[in-house]
């Protein structure tokens, strides 16, 4: 069965390079009506945090944001990736909690001299505040199903973006921290890698950021890489169980309702990155937006001469 592209939020965090750093690349979007949320420096240089998006629409102004950086002369080397927010408000909820002042703050203000009546006024009983949880069974069906499938998942992003040896991407949901989540029913504090969940909490945010995708200028890859983590998060919510280890790539899109021009994207990629990573720092399928920064420094020599 066919899934049709969630309506869930996402945003996009595109690394990348240009010889006018961020200032440049800020202008150059807001000149053509395409101001990101933000632009900060990280990759090679620069960091374009995309406004937040939804559905077909926020893909077409996404991949408005795309053409104008390769028009600009943007380029991407083997430091940059491309980190996907997912909207995950329905991985968490919002609980009043009674607060219970414990017996040693109590004991310190009377030790000032106050007096149980004072004490109390200060700090009522029943007195509660609002905080943030996750829920547990979407998150533990999400965890394990990126774990069963990680290393299919893999064979879609560049080789050089791959398991542990990325140090952004590196599998850090181990057998032994999903246990002690089962067991304790909340996040354990792991550092941020493939799957970052640490961003649900955020009551600002509240979105799961899978950070496998190395940096690209071609908005079809990402397009079909956004499609897929939408379906993963979906599936999470809609289901008791995690997703089984599929037997490739093919048969996990299927399973997870991608459509077929999305999948013959992401297998065509599969097979293209099968292959030995190249020596070269720059990316080996972006040279025209190498060039294209070439030119931009070529020409401010000869205007400086």
């Amino acid at each position: 069965m066919k899934v049709a592209l969630s309506q869930r939020r996402f945003g996009v965090e595109i690394e990348c390079g240009h010889p006018d750093g961020p200032s440049g690349v800020l202008n150059e979007l807001t000149k053509n009506k395409l101001k990101p949320l933000s632009v900060g420096a990280d990759g090679s240089g620069v960091e374009v945090r995309s406004p937040v998006l939804k559905g077909v629409p926020g893909l077409k102004k996404l991949e408005e944001i795309y053409q104008c950086l390769r028009e600009y002369g943007c380029y991407v080397t083997n430091s940059d990736g491309a980190h996907v927010h997912h909207e995950a408000l329905d991985f968490r909820e919002t609980v009043e909690e009674k607060i219970v002042l414990e017996e040693a703050v109590k004991k310190s203000y009377r030790a000032m001299g106050y007096t149980a009546r004072e004490i109390n006024r200060l700090f009522p009983p029943g007195r509660t505040r609002t905080v943030i949880k996750p829920l547990f069974k979407p998150s533990l069906v999400l965890i394990k199903s990126f774990n069963n499938n990680e290393k299919i998942l893999d064979t879609f992003v560049a080789k050089r973006r791959r398991g542990p040896a990325a140090r952004h991407c590196s599998k850090v949901w181990k057998s032994d921290t999903i246990k002690q989540y089962e067991k304790d029913q909340k996040y354990p504090g792991v550092p941020r890698g493939a799957l970052n969940l640490n961003s649900v909490l955020r009551s600002s945010k509240g979105t799961i950021e899978i950070r496998m995708h190395e940096g690209t200028l071609d908005f079809e890859e990402i397009e079909a890489w956004i499609r897929l983590g939408q379906a993963l998060i979906e599936y999470a919510v809609k289901n008791e169980e995690p997703l089984e280890k599929c037997k490739n790539g093919r048969d996990l899109l299927e399973k997870l309702g991608i459509d077929e021009d999305y999948t013959e994207r992401l297998v065509a990629k599969a097979k293209r990155s099968g292959a030995p990573a190249e020596n070269s720092r720059w990316h080996p399928s972006r040279d025209q937006g190498i060039l294209s920064a070439r030119a931009v420094l070529r020409d401010r020599v000869a205007q400086a001469a």
